[in-house]
């Protein structure tokens, strides 16, 4: 089952995101995806995002809360960035499947600038109308 998102507020520079459908989010199958995620790569030779992994843990606990901007763009920068250090790695396949699990359009770039966990707005409201059109479908 689709799941269907709208932001929590339209004030430009925040893009939380609340889950409409709560009742078709399938949390140990995110909750697998995740610990994909947060899993140790020793290739990458680098841990996941505590603060990211926290939150998505405290949405899992309650997916009626807001989903923070910073855990979904942590995950988006796993299979988004370009280089070494990311690409054909085990943390970036893993990423990639929880993004698909949770929004149905993919971003064309990532959501912050390397370094950073503030997203983009221009690059947001690319990703967001993908992924508005194909909630509708």
């Amino acid at each position: 089952m689709k799941l269907i998102w709208k932001r929590d507020t339209e004030i430009s520079t925040r893009f939380d995101l609340v889950l409409v459908n709560t009742k078709n989010v399938n949390v140990k199958m995110i909750t697998k995806l995740l610990e994909n995620v947060e899993a140790y790569d020793p290739v990458v030779k680098q841990d996941f995002d505590a603060k990211a992994s926290k939150l998505f843990r405290k949405w899992l606990g309650s997916p009626s809360q807001t989903l923070k901007e910073h855990a979904y763009a942590s995950v988006s920068n796993w299979f988004m960035s370009e280089g070494p250090r990311y690409k054909d790695k085990r943390r970036a396949f893993a990423a990639e499947r929880l993004w698909e699990a949770l929004f149905c359009a993919k971003p064309s770039q990532r959501l912050t600038n390397p370094g950073s966990k503030k997203i983009k707005p221009e690059r947001f409201s690319t990703w967001w109308s993908k992924q508005k059109k194909c909630q509708l479908q």
